[in-house]
């Protein structure tokens, strides 16, 4: 309290010196690739020898602004139908055209100001 640091004795050592701040932070979702999830270097897909490839194509089908709970099931509902992953070749130019789930983050601390006794 900002009105008792003035303040001499047990009331203004108790109550005064008192500081009070905060961060909020807001960060969109981290950019993500779509990978085929297994693969052996027997089936690689673009003869680099290493694995997860991309698949071919992206056709679209992702659920826009998904929830919670669709991000938990899958924001892909049909896999299948949404990528090309029997075609061999490079895969597709689609390296990070997707976004992960963004989060808010508030931090408060409450701080006192105090002398030690030497």
């Amino acid at each position: 309290m900002p009105f008792l640091r003035r303040r001499h004795g047990f009331v203004g050592g108790a109550f005064g010196g008192w500081s009070v701040s905060g961060i909020a932070s807001k960060h969109t979702g981290y950019p993500f690739s779509a990978l085929i999830g297994s693969c052996s270097q027997d089936t690689d897909r673009n003869g680099d020898s290493y694995c997860p490839d991309l698949p071919f194509a992206y056709f679209g089908g992702a659920i826009s602004s998904p929830t919670k709970q669709q991000w938990i099931n899958g924001i892909f509902p049909t896999p299948a139908a949404e990528f090309d992953t029997a075609t061999r070749g490079p895969g597709c130019r689609c390296r990070n055209i997707f976004t992960g789930p963004g989060y808010t983050s508030i931090d408060m601390t409450a701080g006192k100001d105090f002398k030690l006794p030497i």
